[in-house]
């Protein structure tokens, strides 16, 4: 049998193609002696870049860190705990114990947080704990910022719940209460 070539309306074409690809090999040829050269002097010359250390912060110690989420996580168990407790005016006094005093300081604004923030967060105490009766079993699904670094002045946190998105928590240190994490503002 012979070996048959393309169909003679194809031959062009495949002349046409097979050139190309001869031209292609040869410029790669070109390419990679023309290139190498310029390659090597460029290694030769460039400089790397060195990282800058004068503005690097550190990165909170692991224990700096679980220093803050501890105080943080026990703000948040000392609010849900004030609103568990079966007396109404001790536990607003220990509402108000873990609000920032710039949010007491205003002579209306205990008034108001005993009539809009505590409620509701009476009100909607199970929302966000998975057991009703433990003021730890919330769940804290996201923080800003992510990485807390002991210069760290305030963080918002998001509660996790039964509702159909995450509730934000701020809190900022207060320097009315001796540096201690209280909260600014939710929507508890």
């Amino acid at each position: 049998m012979s070996e048959s070539g393309p169909p003679p309306d194809l031959e062009p074409l495949v002349a046409a193609v097979q050139a190309l690809t001869e031209e292609i090999m040869k410029l790669r040829e070109v390419m990679q002696a023309e290139t190498t050269p310029i390659v090597a002097r460029v290694k030769a010359t460039a400089q790397v870049a060195q990282p800058a250390t004068a503005d690097v912060k550190p990165l909170a110690s692991r224990a700096e860190s679980d220093a803050i989420q501890t105080a943080v996580d026990q703000t948040l168990v000392s609010l849900f705990g004030a609103a568990m407790t079966s007396d109404e005016d001790d536990g607003f006094d220990a509402f108000l114990a873990v609000m920032h005093s710039s949010r007491t300081d205003a002579p209306l604004s205990v008034q108001n947080l005993r009539q809009f923030s505590w409620k509701a967060l009476q009100k909607n105490l199970g929302t966000y704990l998975k057991d009703p009766a433990d003021p730890t079993s919330f769940t804290v699904v996201r923080r800003e910022p992510g990485e807390l670094e002991d210069s760290l002045t305030s963080i918002k946190l998001y509660l996790g719940g039964t509702r159909p998105s995450d509730t934000p928590v701020n809190l900022r240190k207060d320097d009315g209460a001796g540096g201690a994490w209280r909260v600014t503002d939710s929507s508890l």
